[in-house]
Formats: C-alpha cells, structure tokens, sequence
C-alpha cells in the first residue's frame, strides 16, 4: 500500500480508490508532470471525458466511478468535474489546449443531441 494513485485507477475488481487523498495525489502528479512538460518546452493539452471537466454543472467528485448523468445510470464510469483540479493546480498557461471528448460513452452532450432531440447549433 503506499504511495500515488493515478487518477482514474481501479483495482482488480474496478473499484475506485477507497480515499479522496489517493485521487488528489494523483491529480497533483498529473498537474506537475504537466508543468514540467510545459516548462521544457512541449505543447501541453488535456483532452478529459465531457463529465471529467463539465461547465454546465458545478458538481465535484474526485471520484471517476460515477453514474453517467441524464441517462444510462448503469454506466458507472462517469465523473464530477475531476479534471477541474487540474486546471487549478497546474500554474497558469501549463495547457495550450483543452478539448472535451463530448464523444464520452453516455456523455450530457449525447444525452442532449440524441435522447432530447436538439438542434445543433
């Protein structure tokens, strides 16, 4: 036992981690690889899942072992603005570009254009 959790891990069963403070750690590891990326020189961008860094809620988990929101309950691998942390932590201009994955299995964006119907745009 001991030592960082990356963000996301799941053990043998696919259960999250049992603390909030193994998940920090590894937002933390993840935010200061970025920043020394950066540093360095590298075009540094973060791509998260739509849930993963979702403006149009301000739930927040660390948790990424959550129920998909608007539909598919069961799809239990969806998050609360976890990335969020990321962009907090890391120091300002660490990443040149974030681009939500709105293709997220069971993400608010499907939920919208195909359950609900909306027109794009």
């Amino acid at each position: 036992a001991g030592g960082a959790v990356a963000l996301g891990a799941t053990d043998e069963a696919g259960n999250a981690p049992p603390d909030a403070a193994s998940a920090a750690a590894g937002l933390r590891l993840v935010a200061d690889l970025s920043a020394r990326a950066k540093a360095s020189g590298r075009f540094v961008s973060l791509a998260p899942p739509q849930s993963y860094l979702d403006a149009s809620t301000d739930e927040f988990s660390l948790s990424l072992a959550l129920p998909a929101r608007c539909w598919h309950a069961e799809f239990a691998y969806a998050g609360r603005n976890a990335y969020a942390a990321l962009l907090a932590l890391a120091p300002p201009d660490t990443f040149d570009f974030v681009s939500l994955q709105l293709y997220e299995s069971w993400s608010r964006a499907g939920c919208m254009l195909s359950r609900h119907r909306l027109p794009l745009g």
